[in-house]
């Protein structure tokens, strides 16, 4: 099964000099548009790695490097976002994904995230990963203290999708899983694979926080002589697998 990645959280000094907002912005808009323009995936022809490569070194940097900044919480990236870089904030404003396709690869693109988050004594900081990030829900859970579910989805052919959801927690020593799930052992992640020639409005994840319930679609195996077969995956169905919160913990629905 298909899950997100999350990597180390990454420490970096402060930057030679603090950029502006608008700084930031024109220089990470620029360098993914140059990312695009070199990249395996130019509508143009005009493929080049070296540029591409040099493009995505200098976004990384100032990508990591402005979201140190306490000030960097009030930008919105415009220019980035219109560059087609995705963003995603949690409702109280202390967890934020920058999602992006590293414009290289074949079939199966190449994408990365960056989540910046800043702990209860304020401090700033970022952590790295894989996978296109598709939203951010927060809400208290009793002794637990605030959650966040990161819901973010993966592509492995032209047909072949996976999505996953992961409750995670903002402590002052950083960015950690909380394994509150019941599965066959406890853990923060819940995740699927489906046949994307077959998806409709029903396969995301969706967390309702009236109820505190997790839900996403339940997906058949495909039968032995469906196309997809061969990777364990169908269409989505109608029915939806259910997890509630019991106050302890998320526990599957009958």
């Amino acid at each position: 099964m298909w899950k997100l990645l999350i990597l180390a959280t990454v420490t970096i000094a402060a930057p030679i000099y603090a950029q502006t907002c608008a700084q930031a912005d024109a220089a990470l808009a620029q360098a993914y548009t140059q990312m695009k323009e070199g990249g395996s995936h130019s509508h143009a022809g005009s493929a080049n790695e070296n540029q591409r490569e040099t493009a995505e070194t200098r976004f990384n940097q100032t990508l990591s490097a402005y979201l140190q900044q306490p000030d960097s919480w009030a930008c919105r990236f415009p220019r980035t976002t219109r560059a087609g870089i995705v963003i995603h904030t949690a409702p109280n404003g202390r967890l934020r994904s920058f999602s992006w396709d590293a414009q290289s690869g074949g079939t199966l693109r190449e994408y990365h995230n960056l989540l910046q988050y800043r702990t209860p004594s304020g401090r700033s900081a970022t952590q790295k990963g894989e996978g296109i990030l598709t939203g951010i829900y927060s809400d208290t859970l009793g002794q637990h203290g605030t959650a966040y579910f990161v819901t973010s989805i993966g592509k492995y052919s032209n047909t072949l999708y996976g999505q996953s959801l992961s409750v995670w927690q903002i402590s002052n020593d950083g960015l950690r899983p909380l394994n509150i799930i019941r599965t066959s052992k406890a853990t923060n992640t819940l995740s699927y694979e489906y046949s994307a020639s077959h998806s409709g409005r029903n396969e995301d994840f969706a967390y309702d926080a009236r109820s505190k319930t997790i839900s996403f679609p339940l997906v058949p195996k495909a039968d032995a002589n469906h196309p997809d077969a061969a990777y364990g995956a169908a269409q989505v169905s109608n029915r939806r697998i259910r997890y509630r919160f019991n106050g302890e913990q998320f526990v599957r629905l009958n």
